[in-house]
């Protein structure tokens, strides 16, 4: 446990229906299941943005980035983002190799208060965030100035997501403002 809640960002995202719910609808189900966890809030969400699949077949993706406080340790957060992941029809198997491939649901923990981890099950900042369009694009509406290193003079969020999509402007587009709470 930390002593007092800390801000945390979580990427979400899904592209396959779960138990006749469309992607979007499970989204807002994973959310409101997280904001009832002991120990996390909910504090503000970003709008859906729609992907096409990396590196894989199937659907596109609806994602997006939820701003949290937390007093979970980073692996305890990370512990309950896979419960949660569980519920929702997702299975990770232990060779899981596909990093985009189709799912119910995927939430990644991105940042965590500038908390550095480098260890078997978690990695923070996320490693591939920081080239991921559908990981920026969400997350500049909630950071646009966050650096994902601890490198000094790293660029922000909001320099990355141009890089990406100077690389492919149409790799996602905004769907909808998602409606949650801010704090």
């Amino acid at each position: 446990m930390i002593q007092s809640p800390v801000p945390a960002l979580i990427g979400f995202g899904a592209n396959l229906p779960f138990q006749g719910d469309p992607p979007e609808l499970t989204l807002r189900r994973a959310l409101a299941q997280l904001d009832s966890s002991p120990g996390i809030r909910l504090t503000a969400s970003s709008s859906l943005w729609i992907s096409r699949p990396v590196q894989a077949e199937g659907p596109d993706f609806i994602n997006g980035v939820a701003e949290i406080r937390c007093s979970l340790a980073p692996e305890a957060l990370m512990a309950r983002l896979l419960e949660v992941e569980a519920q929702f029809g997702r299975v990770r198997a232990a060779s899981e190799t596909s990093t985009s491939s189709a799912r119910t649901l995927d939430l990644d923990l991105i940042w965590m208060n500038g908390i550095s981890r480098k260890g078997p099950g978690l990695i923070l900042p996320h490693p591939r965030a920081a080239s991921r369009a559908f990981v920026l694009a969400p997350l500049s509406e909630l950071r646009p100035c966050l650096t994902l290193s601890d490198d000094p003079g790293a660029p922000t969020v909001e320099v990355l997501l141009a890089e990406a999509l100077r690389r492919d402007p149409r790799s996602v587009e905004r769907l909808e403002r998602l409606s949650v709470r801010s704090a």
